[in-house]
């Protein structure tokens, strides 16, 4: 199974197609969703998989919940029907690309030199690793206080233990906002770690 939310919207190195553009025995069962490339509330994914198989998945998700969102299904297939998506994807991953380029230089600039960070080539996200013994489920506790949010990064991994790590999203916020946000972010990591070093 190929779970490919985020593959459409590479905005810089080498395009790399889907495990599935290989797929000559159709092995492989492919999902995406619009929600990454047309608009985040409609919530409509898609499956390229066997025929057989297709059938037997209607059959379960019909159990669970009926059918997809008819409504959320016209409105995507009418865009398409008018606009043209290749292009409506180009400027999406512009834009992206630009926000995300803005909050890694602002991450340089705000965050303890002692944190790493992802340099993604796509997507909605960057990684973050901060030094040890800082937890991420408190950094939020303190961040939403100045009226910023992150995600822990605890729940990615299937044992729980990596607390120092968090995930941020740059594609919803305007750039101001971004480098007011990490700013924000910033002066509550400076001040954990020195309350971490205090405590030393």
């Amino acid at each position: 199974m190929e779970d490919n939310p985020y593959g459409a919207v590479r905005f810089a190195g080498e395009e790399l197609p889907p495990v599935k553009h290989f797929d000559t025995e159709n092995r492989v069962i492919y999902l995406s969703t619009f929600s990454k490339i047309f608009t985040p509330g409609l919530r409509l994914g898609w499956i390229c998989a066997e025929e057989s198989f297709i059938e037997k998945y209607v059959a379960f998700k019909q159990t669970a919940d009926l059918h997809t969102d008819s409504l959320a299904q016209r409105i995507t297939a009418k865009y398409m029907e008018i606009y043209d998506m290749e292009e409506h994807i180009k400027k999406i991953k512009a834009v992206y690309k630009t926000k995300c380029t803005e909050m890694m230089r602002s991450m340089k600039e705000f965050f303890p030199k002692n944190s790493s960070y992802s340099k993604p080539e796509g997507g909605l996200f960057i990684w973050v690793e901060l030094p040890e013994g800082i937890d991420s489920t408190h950094i939020l506790t303190e961040c939403l206080k100045n009226n910023v949010a992150c995600v822990p990064g605890t729940p990615f991994f299937p044992n729980g233990t990596q607390k120092n790590t968090l995930r941020l999203n740059y594609s919803n916020m305007s750039n101001e906002k971004i480098i007011e946000g990490i700013k924000r972010m910033g002066e509550v990591l400076h001040h954990e770690l020195e309350k971490e070093l205090t405590l030393l």
